[in-house]
């Protein structure tokens, strides 16, 4: 006769759960490790797109940011009659005049991303003066650091206007001018 503790414990010590040594739980623990398995490669291409994704837009805001701030900067100096030093810079499509030059080669400089992706247009009031406005213009295509959504990112470009008043005269006044625009783009919501 069998008490209540044998039953509760599997079975006397005859049975065959107690002869295999718990068989019904091994099968149940490697039923549960494939489980677990498919779980995660059902997962896992999700995890990575939302991490890759987090990566590149974060990169998109980032030199968002970036262009914004250069562009603003080199308003800020233009205003004031700083139009930079540099003009090492390569501007495509366009040549200018000396203070226009470094002015478009500050902007790159501040934006802090690649000087040749970089588009700059100036435009500067006519006549220049104090309190008139002038604008710097900016472009910078985005792109996909992981490649898993450049087919979202490789035709968009990201663009800044920054418009400041004169506060400074200066002796030589930079010129309008504008790189080529990035390809697909135009100019005319910088005017």
């Amino acid at each position: 006769m069998h008490t209540r503790a044998s039953r509760t414990n599997g079975g006397s010590a005859g049975s065959p759960r107690a002869r295999h040594g718990g068989s019904r739980r091994a099968v149940t623990r490697s039923g549960e490790r494939g489980a677990a398995a498919v779980e995660f490669a059902l997962v896992l291409p999700l995890l990575l797109a939302l991490i890759f994704g987090m990566i590149d837009f974060g990169l998109a805001i980032a030199d968002t940011q970036a262009l914004r701030s250069g562009a603003n900067t080199a308003a800020r100096r233009a205003a004031v009659g700083d139009y930079g030093t540099d003009t090492s810079c390569s501007l495509i499509g366009t040549t200018a005049a000396t203070e226009t030059h470094e002015l478009m080669c500050l902007a790159k400089s501040e934006i802090g991303l690649s000087a040749d992706d970089s588009r700059v247009k100036v435009v500067v009031p006519d006549p220049y003066e104090v309190g008139a406005i002038l604008a710097v213009c900016v472009q910078y295509p985005l792109s996909s650091a992981t490649g898993l959504f450049t087919a979202l990112l490789q035709d968009h470009t990201v663009k800044s206007k920054i418009d400041v008043r004169v506060e400074n005269e200066s002796d030589t006044a930079p010129e309008s001018a504008a790189e080529s625009p990035i390809d697909g783009n135009d100019w005319a919501w910088c005017t």
